[in-house]
């Protein structure tokens, strides 16, 4: 009955038809793709209980990821195991013992872009939760914020540091006159303890530069995906060797016509299912995804995006339905 259906429908066409072109046993990619968006319809079908349970777990979820951040940043070293099959993974865990400077926390997400990336949505979304009281969600967003720091992604951490602006001016608003000059000292504050401490904190942000190999593997993955032709980008099946462009490698693994749908889709999704009147809001929350996501290949894989649209159904989209349960608890 949702007018989400259709589209979500489309989505998975274009899913299924990839599996059979490619011909790859990758099938249980579509449901990580597609269970988030249909829990994200029968939401409001969970009594209240379930759903106050299912928000406290994701926010523990953003805590322990947090935590173990830090953690591994403090220690130089990381605690959580991770597939030793995955090469990629392996591989920068070999680059950060070669350069410890360059040390990047690893978490629950793996890779610490991805981290960056779904640390990064994780805290604007609570930080406009209704759920919780404003000292709360200001509390928990800079615990999530500065855990970017500790994954060292510089992609994650020049949006979310852009995106604090248009927030600023929101909470701003909505903040009591009274309580508007505490908030505003307590900003100047952390302003100031950022600024004299961020050459000790800073990480790439501060030993790196745009010409960087990084910035060429970019390059790199440009010009691969140019060196195709339409015929092939047109059918797909395509695996990247030079994947630092989720989009590209969206494209060319999907083919041009369902990789754009899947690609449109994905937009649509992170800005429409977001429950809130604000469109400011939703673009805040949304450019936290899909800006950060665009500055690495993190929208190529099912994790970013599936954990994006479960955190929205269960952190910010029931809240308000919360509150009246909350209220009798009490």
């Amino acid at each position: 009955k949702s007018h989400f259906f259709p589209f979500i429908a489309i989505y998975a066409i274009v899913l299924v038809y990839n599996c059979l072109v490619v011909k790859e046993p990758h099938y249980s990619t579509i449901s990580l793709f597609i269970i988030p968006l249909l829990l994200c319809l029968i939401e409001y079908e969970l009594n209240s209980y379930n759903r106050k349970i299912l928000l406290w777990f994701f926010v523990f979820v953003f805590l322990a990821n947090a935590i173990v951040a830090y953690i591994e940043r403090i220690i130089g070293f990381w605690i959580v195991p991770i597939d030793p099959n995955n090469y990629v993974l392996q591989g920068q865990m070999l680059e950060d013992k070669m350069d410890i400077t360059s040390f990047r926390a690893f978490a629950f997400f793996g890779h610490p872009l991805t981290n960056g990336n779904v640390m990064a949505y994780m805290s604007f979304i609570i930080l406009f939760t209704e759920y919780f009281s404003f000292k709360k969600r200001v509390v928990l967003f800079l615990i999530g914020i500065s855990s970017l720091f500790c994954f060292n992604s510089r992609g994650a951490l020049l949006v979310s540091g852009a995106l604090l602006f248009p927030t600023l001016i929101i909470l701003l608003k909505n903040v009591g006159k009274n309580h508007r000059l505490k908030f505003l000292s307590f900003l100047i504050v952390i302003a100031i303890i950022v600024i004299i401490n961020f050459d000790s904190f800073g990480g790439r942000l501060v030993t790196g530069d745009l010409n960087d190999r990084n910035t060429e593997v970019r390059l790199a993955a440009i010009r691969e995906f140019l060196s195709y032709s339409l015929d092939s980008l047109l059918i797909g099946g395509i695996s990247m060797k030079n994947g630092e462009n989720g989009y590209l490698m969206t494209l060319a693994y999907y083919g041009l016509v369902a990789g754009t749908i899947k690609i449109a889709l994905e937009i649509y999704f992170s800005y429409k299912m977001i429950n809130v009147k604000s469109k400011w809001v939703r673009f805040i929350i949304m450019s936290a995804l899909i800006i950060v996501g665009s500055t690495n290949n993190n929208l190529y894989y099912s994790v970013v995006f599936p954990w994006y649209i479960l955190f929205v159904t269960f952190v910010i989209n029931n809240s308000k339905s919360l509150e009246t349960l909350n209220k009798k608890n009490t």
